[in-house]
């Protein structure tokens, strides 16, 4: 039986960094790497970067999901009385 080699820190870091750079530019190249996010709203977030945060405990993520929620409804709301419901959900 041949001997296993041992795969080192460095040479499985370097292996991922190139998996994520030939995939990204793969994804660029193709033009399948882009957002619909306008240049206000990227400085807007980028601005309050700082404010936000990942829920840490169960009070959280309830408080979370109740928002989501409620932008939800008032987004199907706001869709309904436009007109322009054809969302499945």
């Amino acid at each position: 039986m041949p001997k296993k080699r041992k795969i080192t820190k460095k040479a499985a870091a370097i292996a991922v960094v190139s998996v994520f750079l030939i995939i990204t530019s793969i994804g660029m190249l193709t033009d399948n790497w882009q957002n619909d996010m306008t240049k206000e709203e990227y400085l807007l977030h980028y601005n309050y970067m700082g404010s936000y945060g990942h829920p840490t405990d169960a009070k959280e993520f309830r408080k979370l999901n109740e928002q989501f929620s409620s932008e939800k409804k008032e987004e199907v709301l706001k869709e309904t009385q436009n007109g322009s419901s054809n969302k499945k959900f």
